[in-house]
């Protein structure tokens, strides 16, 4: 490189960085290398800015990419996405118009004040495990249990807090820690649930524990004016002294909180002081011995070996009216140790709680622990038993222990060892209590779980569940099949949820929620992962607000037969894959393109070779709202990119409108919904009539809050009630089951599963068979009904069609034939490769003529039976492969459902889905 197109810049530490000139515009396409030397290695470089805006479009790491992923911003440079780098398509960075929020909340605050480990967790810890029962209480365990026992109580309490922290540590430690202490790590490692339980239990807890020291601080009060200043008292020296003493300690403790945390440090360093001065003072008066004769009659007659034999052993008595043992006295101690927390608490307060709360709070209970295993020694050896102490209610403890038990649970075995010793200690100390906590536990967690917070934190409870769906499908797996277990999975060819309700909604009814419901989409691609991923999330939040629990595929396919095979291949984990498929019929079928009436007619054959079922549903309304029906979604904006909301609707409606592959006859004439017209459809707010009852009246507001017209205008009462014509109570009738074919016994399972459902619960089966033989008609109809009480399938009647070969009418046939005119090939030449399976030749008419009667016979017998059931089920004729064309087929399945009720085709895979055997 030559001189004049370097610069070199000279470093204190004797390196030199050497960069590139500034080069014109047009040179930037070809770069010239730079170097960077230290020492006396010479290294490539460039200017920072040219490495992100002229070498690369990666962007380096950066904390501020990770640090709130709602909000990836750091001086208006995101990082790219992967659609950015691998396809080309990097836009212009759009400035950020707002701060981090953490900065942005600091700066709202003013001046925010941090603490480090040892004021802000140690001290603390320290003052709350000590607190004021330290003296209150460690005098009184040794009277009561002894030194061997008082010993014993200490370190299992430590052990129960050491344990305690160690998971907490590591939860601490397991991410950056904001503001709420405890509750904060409990809610966003094991969810919402338990995080709001436990933490109203906790915010008890701490209430009755600042009560407990409250009370604490009376006493010592009252003693010290007892003692020191001649019987002195307030009002009686009892108990209205200590709630007036109490009440300005609250009022006092409470002024000081809301002035702030600096002052509410200062106050704890100059309390530490004062306990830590106290406690000098008593070892010191330890050694020293009792001064006066009213010291040796209070009990303290100074190191006495005497004494100390005495206290080793326990002597359990009569306290305040109660009988205590070893669990006891360990409850009434236990809170002294539970000042853990106290550090935990002030997270958002910490300059670096991860570092912080494990640091001061493992060495704030090794040093209390250590003052806790000699103060008993120094008692033991100075005092006599019938020194007095204090007693003080423990239903704090337990509220603590159960907090406790679920901060562990980082280390299984840690977790195991914790929670094993938390339960213990709660229902030793007192097994009433414990058991009424956990119950409101549990009530408080079915509450926060059945109001469902809208929060993802990310917690072990969802890392759980996807734990127990892998090990539960992983399971499924090994469980040999039995047709007493099989269960109508189903794969709907939906497209995007939004746009056919119907169809989902009947499915639904079908699998409700215990059975498999997959929704396929097929789109021509290619398309972004941004248009995939927000096409994925529309579909989940459709179906979470209509309450249909289903999963959701997305493919990308030249034509609908391309994209089915690949749903039929990859849908499904193990044993928990769709075995049956359910699509919308295609109205359209003989206006719309050729190719794409054989694709659908092909991917019938592609669900019959998979050894699928298969079910065709068509609703005289029709099953495609997407132009009725305003999309309910808002944008989504994924992986940080701060796109605008209009730019992914958009990119979203030109790929969905040039991709969305049709299946049903989407924008034909017969698939526009009766009582939409055009008006509606512009968002022209239709006139709607009052719904009669109070009940109907609710039920049509909140139907019309789920579906609403273009620019949110209400739909006519006419479209809502077709579009939610599968959730509405059908009423009284019949399903009428036509029953062709032994299919495995698909066609009759789906219209009985259909009756045991509350929308179909006020219809009943008919069941319609065909007779061998007209002069078997009896016997047939007899087998039927012994087949049908044998499955336990409760039916209305029974009708066997004797006449189903008679040749059928002329009118009916005119008709049919009028559907295929425009099929026929005139010749032969003109069934080439480009039109095999799309015309119908003469010999192929010839071929199905038997075929074609039996099915414009059937539909004479439909008219006759079934024209006013609520919902026509019938066996569906198997679409022979290189025996009959699409149109032809179609042309059955249209004389068969033209013009009826709902009508649904199935066909089984020819396996037995219906035993009788036990």
């Amino acid at each position: 490189m030559s001189n004049d197109q370097t610069d070199t810049i000279e470093l204190e530490s004797g390196s030199r960085i050497q960069v590139a000139s500034a080069m014109d515009s047009g040179d930037e396409g070809h770069l010239s290398p730079t170097t960077h030397s230290h020492s006396n290695s010479v290294y490539e470089t460039r200017y920072q800015k040219s490495l992100r805006h002229y070498l690369t479009r990666e962007a380096l790491p950066k904390e501020s990419h990770y640090r709130n992923l709602n909000s990836i911003v750091d001086g208006g440079n995101v990082r790219p996405t992967l659609d950015d780098l691998h396809n080309n398509t990097f836009r212009e960075q759009q400035q950020s118009t707002g701060a981090d929020p953490e900065a942005q909340a600091t700066h709202l605050r003013g001046k925010v004040i941090k603490f480090g480990w040892i004021e802000g967790v140690l001290m603390r810890c320290l003052l709350n495990i000590w607190g004021v029962m330290l003296f209150l209480r460690v005098s009184w365990m040794v009277g009561q249990a002894g030194l061997v026992y008082s010993i014993l109580i200490v370190v299992m309490a430590n052990i129960v807090t050491t344990v305690t922290t160690l998971s907490m540590s590591a939860v601490a430690t397991n991410g950056r820690i904001k503001g709420g202490g405890v509750y904060y790590m409990i809610s966003r490692s094991l969810g919402p649930e338990f995080g709001g339980s436990i933490g109203l239990m906790f915010t008890l807890a701490n209430s009755i524990a600042a009560a407990t020291y409250i009370i604490g601080f009376c006493d010592s009060l009252k003693d010290l004016l007892k003692y020191y200043f001649n019987n002195a008292q307030i009002v009686d020296g009892g108990l209205n002294d200590t709630r007036i003493v109490g009440t300005i300690t609250l009022v006092a403790v409470l002024a000081l909180a809301i002035v702030g945390m600096d002052w509410v440090t200062r106050v704890q360093m100059g309390l530490l002081f004062l306990l830590i001065g106290s406690q000098i003072d008593f070892v010191i008066g330890f050694f020293m011995g009792p001064l006066t004769d009213l010291e040796r009659s209070q009990g303290f007659v100074g190191l006495t070996s005497g004494v100390f034999a005495q206290n080793v052993a326990s002597d359990f008595r009569l306290s305040d009216g109660v009988q205590y043992g070893f669990f006891g006295v360990f409850g009434v101690f236990f809170p002294a140790v539970t000042g853990i927390v106290a550090g935990a608490n002030l997270s958002g307060d910490l300059k670096d709680p991860g570092s912080a709360i494990p640091k001061g709070t493992l060495l704030a209970i090794g040093i209390t622990f250590v003052t806790y295993i000699v103060y008993p020694f120094m008692l033991a050896g100075s005092v006599i038993r019938d020194a007095s102490g204090n007693h003080v209610v423990y239903v704090c403890d337990k509220l603590f222990v159960l907090l406790f038990l679920f901060l562990g649970y980082y280390n299984s075995w840690v977790s195991l060892v914790g929670g094993i010793l938390c339960l213990m200690v709660m229902f030793l100390i007192d097994w009433i209590t414990a058991f009424i906590t956990f119950i409101i536990i549990i009530a408080l967690y079915l509450f926060v779980a059945y109001r469902k917070p809208d929060v993802n934190w990310g917690s072990s409870t969802q890392a759980q569940t996807y734990v127990s769906a892998l090990k539960s499908t992983l399971d499924l797996i090994t469980v040999e099949e039995h047709v007493k277990n099989y269960r109508p999975q189903l794969l709907v060819l939906s497209g995007a949820p939004g746009t056919r309700p119907p169809l989902l909604d009947f499915a639904h009814t079908i699998t409700k929620n215990i059975s498999l419901l997959a929704c396929g989409h097929v789109i021509q691609g290619p398309q972004t992962q941004r248009v995939r991923n927000s096409l994925s999330r529309r579909a989940y939040n459709w179906l979470s607000r209509h309450k249909i629990r289903a999963f959701y595929s997305i493919v990308e396919a030249n034509n609908l037969e391309e994209g089915s095979r690949n749903l039929f291949q990859l849908v499904g984990l193990g044993k928990l894959r769709p075995n049956i498929v359910l699509l919308g019929y295609k109205s359209n079928w003989a206006k719309c393109d050729r190719l794409e009436l054989r694709s659908y007619f092909n991917t019938l054959h592609e669900a019959l070779d998979m050894y699928y079922g298969v079910a065709i549903l068509r609703v005289p309304q029709g099953l495609d709202y997407s132009q009725v029906v305003e999309d309910e979604d808002t944008p989504v904006v994924m992986n940080g990119n701060e796109t605008t909301g209009a730019a992914v609707a958009e990119e979203i409606k030109r790929n969905q409108s040039a991709g969305q592959l049709s299946q049903d006859g989407t924008g034909s004439e017969a698939s526009t919904p009766p009582g939409s017209p055009q008006a509606e459809r512009a968002g022209t707010a239709a006139v709607t009539s009052e719904p009669s009852g109070v009940e109907a009246l609710k039920r049509r507001a909140s139907l019309a809050n789920l579906y609403r017209g273009p620019g949110g205008v209400e739909l006519g009462k006419d479209v809502l009630n077709n579009i939610t014509t599968f959730r509405r109570k059908q009423k009284k009738g019949t399903i009428d089951v036509w029953w062709l074919y032994d299919d495995g016994g698909l066609t009759l399972l789906l219209p009985y599963i259909l009756t045991t459902r509350s929308q179909w619960s006020n219809c009943n089966l008919r069941v319609f068979a065909l007779a061998n033989r007209k002069d078997e008609l009896d016997m047939e109809q007899r087998s039927m009904a012994n087949l049908l009480a044998k499955f336990r399938i409760d039916y209305s009647d029974v009708i066997v069609i004797p006449d189903v070969a008679k040749k059928a009418a002329e009118s009916s046939r005119m008709e049919f034939d009028q559907l295929i005119e425009d099929f026929k090939a005139k010749s032969n030449v003109e069934i080439d490769k480009e039109n095999e399976g799309v015309v119908i030749s003469e010999a192929e008419l010839l071929g199905q003529r038997e075929k074609t009667n039996r099915h414009v016979r059937l539909r004479e017998l439909l008219l006759e039976n079934s024209r006013d059931a609520s919902l026509v089920v019938m066996t569906l004729p198997m679409p022979r492969k290189n025996s009959v064309s699409a149109p032809l087929y179609m042309a059955w399945l249209e004389t068969l459902t033209r013009d009826m009720p709902p009508f649904l085709l199935i066909r089984g895979n020819q396996t037995s889905v219906l035993t009788f055997y036990s």
